[in-house]
């Protein structure tokens, strides 16, 4: 005889609350979904990351924007995802965008 197997409600929603963490941030030894550059020139100078998706991120720095590879995101013109938005998606070698396009903001799908 087969045994019976029973999934509790506390044990399926711990389950996807798991799943939904995993999907909607990027681990620590991952490349980060965005890098952005400080310039001066486009992409060169300091850089900041973006390490997760699912939620608006305003950039710190303007001069370059790199969207790793599998990820697609919107860009909006102002901070907190206001203003004109212009959406992308990194593709099999991810797209860098090196000058200041005007983005202010991002949204990265998960």
């Amino acid at each position: 005889m087969a045994a019976k197997c029973r999934v509790t409600s506390a044990a399926l929603a711990v389950a996807i609350l798991a799943v939904a963490m995993a999907m909607c941030s990027t681990p620590t030894d991952a490349t980060p979904p965005l890098t952005s550059w400080s310039g001066p020139g486009g992409c060169a100078g300091q850089t900041a990351t973006v390490e997760y998706c699912g939620t608006c991120s305003d950039l710190q720095y303007y001069e370059g924007q790199d969207l790793a590879q599998d990820y697609s995101a919107t860009f909006y013109t102002d901070f907190g995802c206001a203003g004109t938005a212009y959406h992308t998606i990194g593709g099999f070698r991810g797209t860098q965008y090196c000058g200041d396009f005007g983005f202010r903001s991002v949204y990265i799908d998960c």
